[in-house]
């Protein structure tokens, strides 16, 4: 396997973005599958089967979004992500590794960088694997049942603002994701106020609003006609999510498919302190790797896989 490090991917407005890419050794081209994350490229390697992906066939570009870790910008959630990842991909499909096919994969915000620019139906795109994500921002992610949910704090105190403060070179005195959840009024933390304000964004809006539709994927379901196969868990914070992406894109496109397991958010093991499914209920039982490379293989190359 051939690693290209932080490769620095220009978008429009002059902003580069790090990308690692992972080829197969040897000279040709090849599809390009493609994870945008906010959590540091760097970790997702092993855990999100890239080996896996490259020794099947395909070249991976994993790249850190806007704002965050080796990607120059400023971070603000979902707002990018639609002309970014189709910037991304113009850039990708002029490379001379690249067959012209492209894939995406991952889950959560991975997944949202999928849904987000999926709307608009680029035609490179040949299938995708969304999982643990949500459809709409308001309704059914930070306002789920139309109540403000706290895991978007939690998620802003644990995941965001370190890196945040970090690129900034000053120490931040953070709370814990307990003492933000109890102190009020909420996100009234300094911390918070100064390095989470798209959060307080959040809070104003507070009813369905042209805000939170400009980064929902439910708005462009007539621009995913490619396939894609869903997957989370019964346990997951985004079930309805997934069941309305999947009844959704389905109706786009037959080929659609959905698998849902005893699984929680980014906990695919099937054993939790409540209650163990068994060695059968994890997502290694049903080598669930080797679904994604099959999705891909019948979707993209064409191949009469059965997954």
């Amino acid at each position: 396997m051939i690693i290209e490090k932080n490769t620095m991917i220009p978008m429009r407005d002059k902003v580069l973005l790090a990308t690692d890419i992972y080829k197969p050794d040897g000279e040709g081209s090849w599809p390009v599958l493609i994870a945008r994350t906010p959590y540091n490229k760097d970790g997702h390697v092993e855990r999100d089967g890239v080996a896996d992906f490259v020794k099947a066939g395909y070249v991976v570009a994993f790249q850190d979004v806007r704002g965050r870790f080796a990607s120059e910008g400023d971070f603000y959630p979902y707002i990018y992500e639609t002309n970014d990842a189709l910037d991304t991909y113009e850039w990708l499909l002029k490379q001379s590794w690249c067959d012209g096919r492209l894939g995406t994969f991952g889950g959560s915000y991975l997944g949202g960088t999928q849904t987000i620019p999926a709307r608009e139906g680029h035609p490179a795109v040949k299938a995708m694997i969304p999982e643990i994500t949500f459809d709409y921002q308001f309704g059914n992610c930070s306002y789920q049942g139309r109540a403000k949910v706290m895991h978007d704090l939690v998620w802003t105190v644990g995941s965001i603002i370190p890196e945040m403060a970090r690129r900034a070179g000053v120490g931040v005195e953070l709370p814990t994701p307990m003492e933000a959840l109890l102190e009020l009024p909420i996100a009234s933390h300094p911390s918070i106020k100064q390095w989470g304000t798209y959060y307080h964004d959040w809070l104003t809006h507070s009813t369905e609003c042209e805000y939170w539709d400009k980064v929902s994927p439910h708005t462009g379901y007539d621009g995913m006609t490619m396939p894609a196969l869903n997957i989370s868990g019964w346990y997951d914070i985004f079930v309805p999510s997934t069941l309305n992406n999947y009844m959704e894109m389905k109706k786009r496109n037959k080929d659609t498919r959905l698998i849902m397991g005893p699984w929680t958010h980014m906990n695919f093991s099937g054993h939790f302190p409540e209650i163990s499914f068994g060695e059968q209920g994890s997502a290694e039982a049903i080598n669930l790797i080797q679904i994604k490379i099959d999705w891909f293989d019948r979707h993209i190359k064409g191949l009469n896989t059965i997954y």
